[in-house]
Parts: structure tokens; C-alpha cells; sequence
């Protein structure tokens, strides 16, 4: 399993990216496009765990978030 890099699209959600919204951070699959809360913790330098697996279909990579400001880290 590789790692995938997902960037921060901050004004309208799209395959491949990663955005908050009303406190909550979501991702679309690099994939398929699904839309996923997360429900990982994301650390400081991006990288979320576990790994992420779309519930639509079969993409399961661990995944680091470009851009990750403080209020998106979980503890």
C-alpha cells in the first residue's frame, strides 16, 4: 500500500481533495469521488490514521492531507 497525498481545496469539494466544513473535515475519494467525513485522526504534519477506505469502491491507501491547519488536527 502506498501513501496518498490529498490536497486542501478550501471553496468547493472535489475528487482527490480534502475540505472542512462546520468544523468537521471531509475527503473525496481520489478514486470514485465519494464524499467521507473523517472519522482518523489527523496529526500536525498531515498524515491521518488508519488507513482510508471508500465505502463506494476499492480505493484503501494510507493518506497524508496537504495543508493541514491546526484547527483540522484531532487529538
Amino acid at each position: 500500500m502506498a501513501t496518498t497525498l490529498i490536497p486542501h481545496l478550501a471553496h468547493e469539494p472535489r475528487k482527490g481533495t480534502w475540505w472542512r466544513n462546520n468544523d468537521r473535515n471531509f475527503w473525496g475519494c481520489p478514486k470514485c469521488g465519494q464524499a467521507h467525513e473523517f472519522h482518523h485522526r489527523v496529526y500536525e504534519d498531515g498524515e491521518v490514521t488508519p488507513s482510508m477506505i471508500c465505502g463506494k469502491c476499492d480505493f484503501h491507501d494510507y493518506v497524508v492531507l496537504d495543508e493541514v491547519a491546526p484547527e483540522c488536527v484531532t487529538r
